[in-house]
Formats: structure tokens, C-alpha cells, sequence
């Protein structure tokens, strides 16, 4: 299922009116960003602080809009979203009580708040590498085992698909054990893999990962 919205920040609807207050959805918590594409959580709030999550979502940038793919709960999402909005509120209710522990409390209050922020980018080289491996086999940077089962199967047919054009009687394995002097067969043999490890049951799961992190790795028998 997907949607779209105008911007990381935008309204998804109008919600509705408790005890006076307008209740909307909003995108909050985004995490794991690279090359425009992010997930994160849709909320219920209440002047931009989250109350209930009610969607995750994973967020392409397509021409002018963004386009919002459903994936599966994330709860690093949730708690980001929370920290980022209710920490500095937490921290401005601590420093209205002046002593010495509801500084504390307020400093250790900024300072979640800050490190909050440092999880919404990929953080080590090999994440980075692995979403740009991803983009490339699979058209999104969103981990297969994030996606729901409908967007895995409606994935899975395309680079099945886009394998069996160019796959020469080879298998995904092949190229994973032998490698290949052809990029493209390299990259559509690791979408192939990456989402047989999470759509197979659980004994080709496990080979399809293993040959996935082979061919991620470059280790090839000879």
C-alpha cells in the first residue's frame, strides 16, 4: 500500500475534535535516511507532539512529491519521535522548579533530545553500502524484512522478473558462489537473494542469506 504526501513534515488529514483539541496525522521519527528516502511513523498529535503512532511508513522521493510505501512497525521510529518532541518539553517543565536536580533533570532531558537526532541518518559504511545495493537491486534503500508481506511479494515478481531476462541458466546462487564479470547480474542476483531470505521458509531462507552476504562481501570460490 502506499500514499503520497507533499513533504517530510506534511499532513496526512484532517483528524478529529477531542475535548477541543484537533486531533491530525503527521509524519514524525524518521530514521535510517539516505539519498532522500527515510522511514518513519505517522502520528495522531496535538500541536506537533505525538501522541499515537498509527502507520510506519518508508518515504521515496519521486519528482515533485514523496510517495509513502507501508512497512512493518518500527519501533526505533516511535521512540525517536517521542524523544524528539517531548524531550525539550520535559526539559522546559523541569527548569520552571528551580533546584539544582531539575537542572540535572533538564540537561539529561537536552541531551537525549540531541542524540535522538543523531539516529535519523544510516550510521556505519556498511549500512550506507548495503542501501545503495539495495536502491540499485531493488528500487528502494527499505530493508526486506521492514517491508510488509504484500509489498515483499509485489518486490520479489519484479526482480525475479528482471533476473530471468538476464539470468543465462545461471542461478542466484551461481553468481553468489562463482561471481560474474557482468554488474547487472550481480546486482539482480543479491535483489533475488535478499528477498528469498525473507519470503522462503526458514531452511532456504537461511542459504538465500548466506549467499546474499557472500555476494555482498565479494567472496567468491574459485
Amino acid at each position: 500500500m502506499t500514499c503520497i504526501v507533499r513533504s517530510t513534515r506534511a499532513t496526512y488529514s484532517a483528524g478529529v475534535l477531542a475535548n477541543g483539541f484537533i486531533l491530525e496525522k503527521r509524519v514524525f521519527g524518521c530514521v535510517d535516511e539516505r539519498g532522500g528516502e527515510f522511514a518513519a511513523t505517522t502520528f495522531l498529535h496535538i500541536w506537533f507532539l505525538p501522541l499515537i503512532p498509527t502507520q510506519p511508513v518508508w518515504v521515496i522521493p519521486e519528482a515533485n512529491q514523496l510517495r509513502a510505501l507501508q512497512i512493518a512497525w518500527y519501533p526505533h521510529s516511535i521512540a525517536v519521535a517521542y524523544l524528539r518532541a517531548w524531550a525539550p518539553v520535559a526539559a522546559g517543565a523541569c527548569l520552571l522548579r528551580d533546584s539544582v536536580a531539575a537542572y540535572g533533570w533538564a540537561a539529561l532531558a537536552i541531551a537525549i533530545w540531541a542524540l535522538s537526532w543523531t539516529w535519523r541518518m544510516i550510521p556505519t559504511a556498511q549500512a550506507q553500502r548495503r542501501s545503495d545495493l539495495h536502491l540499485l537491486a531493488l528500487g528502494t534503500r527499505c530493508e526486506p524484512r521492514r517491508m510488509t508481506k504484500a509489498t515483499r511479494a509485489s518486490v520479489l515478481a519484479t526482480v525475479t522478473r528482471d533476473w530471468q531476462a538476464i539470468a543465462h541458466h545461471r542461478s542466484p546462487e551461481d553468481v553468489a558462489r562463482f561471481g560474474s564479470a557482468n554488474v547487472d547480474e550481480l546486482i539482480m542476483a543479491y535483489g533475488v537473494l535478499a528477498m528469498h531470505a525473507v519470503t522462503e521458509p526458514s531452511a532456504e531462507a537461511k542459504i538465500a542469506e548466506k549467499a546474499e552476504a557472500q555476494l555482498f562481501d565479494g567472496h567468491h570460490d574459485h
